[in-house]
């Protein structure tokens, strides 16, 4: 069973808890990009150039950590993963390839 959807979550002492998540429509057979970029307490994911989850939560301030989870009997894979930091106050939102927005 196919499950389409994105959530975001945290990890406190210990415990997940969803902060928020979206059910998107995933064509399996392609490649996606999925962008998360966050600042401060904002945290705003994008599939494919399309804003698909936008939160805030200020938990961890500025130095929060990423992290990327699939369900034990999901089929994922990950390619050209890239992270990129800088002083939240400063920091540009990276451009995606090809310079579109």
């Amino acid at each position: 069973m196919a499950r389409n959807y994105l959530r975001v979550y945290k990890v406190v002492g210990g415990r997940r808890r969803m902060l928020k998540g979206a059910t998107l429509r995933v064509d399996h057979a392609a490649w996606h990009t999925l962008r998360i970029i966050t600042r401060g307490d904002h945290i705003e994911c994008r599939l494919d150039g399309a804003k698909v989850l936008d939160v805030r939560d200020a938990t961890f301030g500025d130095d929060g950590q990423l992290g990327l989870w699939t369900k034990a009997d999901a089929r994922t894979y990950f390619d050209d993963l890239t992270v990129i930091g800088a002083p939240a106050s400063t920091a540009p939102a990276p451009s995606p390839p090809g310079g579109a927005r």
